[in-house]
């Protein structure tokens, strides 16, 4: 009984010394790492929607100079064509002048031949040669007129033709007023038959109108008809 006692008593004794060494040896050994927090997860980056980009300094440069390139051969065409017009007037005029002094010079001869002066109206022919001398006059005028500006030389052409059909100053005066107003609208014509005026074109038709002497309101008169020619 005894011996059993002390049987017990080594177990127990075993028992306590394996549960201390347990014990220093969890004391001892570090502490298990705790388990790693999960990475957060990025958010996308948010959607930007860029704008278009606009034309480069270059491009905008090149569009400029290639709309005042545009500009300047509307003008120069615009320059020739009335040059060319001019040169073709001055001709016409020439060759109607000769036509009306040879038909005036005619209708002189066939009244100075008549036996007896008749009471009766003017021949048909007298009636035609005064339509081809007011016809040859006013290509004159629109020949001086047509750049706006009458020089020396071409007041002097005038008077002296003046002279030689047979043109007072009234007849004159009026004719002269009707040339400007066509000559005004033959430019306003040239410069809307794009649909649109440029600002180099509306300088040129200014200077013009100065030149011509046309009013505000027959300028407003003119571009309402022009305009409207084009709007249909």
């Amino acid at each position: 009984m005894a011996d059993l006692e002390e049987q017990r008593k080594r177990v127990e004794e075993i028992k306590r010394k394996i549960l201390e060494e347990k014990r220093k040896a969890g004391e001892g050994s570090p502490a298990a790492p705790a388990p790693p927090e999960p990475a957060p997860v990025p958010e996308p980056p948010p959607v930007v929607e860029s704008a278009p980009a606009g034309p480069s300094e270059e491009e905008r440069k090149a569009e400029e100079a290639k709309r005042a390139e545009a500009e300047q051969q509307k003008e120069a065409a615009l320059k020739a064509e009335t040059e060319k017009k001019k040169a073709v007037e001055q001709q016409a005029a020439a060759e109607a002048a000769k036509k009306a002094e040879a038909e005036k010079k005619k209708a002189a001869e066939a009244k100075s031949s008549a036996p007896v002066p008749s009471p009766a109206p003017a021949p048909a022919s007298n009636n035609t040669g005064s339509a081809v001398i007011i016809q040859a006059y006013c290509q004159a005028l629109h020949t001086a007129w047509s750049d706006g500006v009458v020089s020396k030389d071409e007041q002097a052409i005038l008077q002296s033709l003046r002279a030689t059909l047979g043109i007072s100053l009234e007849e004159h005066a009026s004719l002269e007023a009707e040339i400007r107003m066509m000559v005004y609208m033959e430019a306003m014509d040239f410069a809307w038959k794009d649909g649109s005026v440029s600002p180099q074109e509306l300088d040129v038709i200014d200077a013009l109108r100065e030149k011509l002497g046309v009013s505000a309101e027959e300028h407003l008169r003119v571009e309402k008809q022009v305009r409207k020619k084009y709007s249909k």
